[in-house]
């Protein structure tokens, strides 16, 4: 909401039809954002389809890989959206969440998407990386609480901010 510096940059991890991509650039005012996606054919459909946003900076590459390579404190938000946690082990989650961390400004936000059931490990990997590095955290499953039910899919989105100030989400 209110930025440290004039220039702020965000990062998404997985396209989509870049709908993401197009609030972040038109609604929160993010001055760059960069899209990194393992397949290019994402780009040309959500490009050609879905009017994927021309300012946008478009990489194609492993999402985790190109994370690890940036420099610290770069990004004041990255949203990270592969939609399947299924592929995802603790160490994969172990060195998302620390380098998600180390690339986030002081008051950077990560915004985590993952599918899954409430017994699958991978959301209770999450919960446990990102309790001690992270000062806020906030988890929203699609259709509310109601929605989860034993060996159902459901989409989880896991907020996590650098700074100790509460979340507040504008409607």
């Amino acid at each position: 909401s209110s930025p440290e510096s004039s220039d702020r940059q965000a990062l998404v991890i997985g396209c989509g039809v870049g709908i993401v991509v197009d609030a972040l650039i038109n609604r929160c005012k993010f001055d760059q954002v960069i899209v990194v996606d393992n397949n290019a054919d994402v780009f040309d459909f959500a490009s050609k389809y879905f009017a994927l946003s021309d300012n946008a900076s478009l990489v194609t590459a492993d999402g985790l890989a190109f994370i690890m390579q940036q420099d610290a404190n770069r990004f004041d938000f990255i949203v990270y959206d592969v939609f399947s946690g299924s592929f995802m082990d603790t160490h994969y989650i172990q060195d998302l969440v620390s380098n998600c961390f180390r690339i986030l400004s002081n008051n950077g936000i990560l915004v985590l998407n993952v599918v899954s059931t409430v017994q699958m490990n991978v959301l209770h990997s999450i919960i446990q990386q990102l309790q001690p590095v992270f000062k806020q955290i906030k988890c929203f499953c699609e259709g509310g609480i109601d929605s989860i039910k034993t060996g159902a899919l459901v989409n989880f989105i896991f907020f996590a901010s650098k700074s100790e100030e509460p979340f507040q989400f504008n409607m």
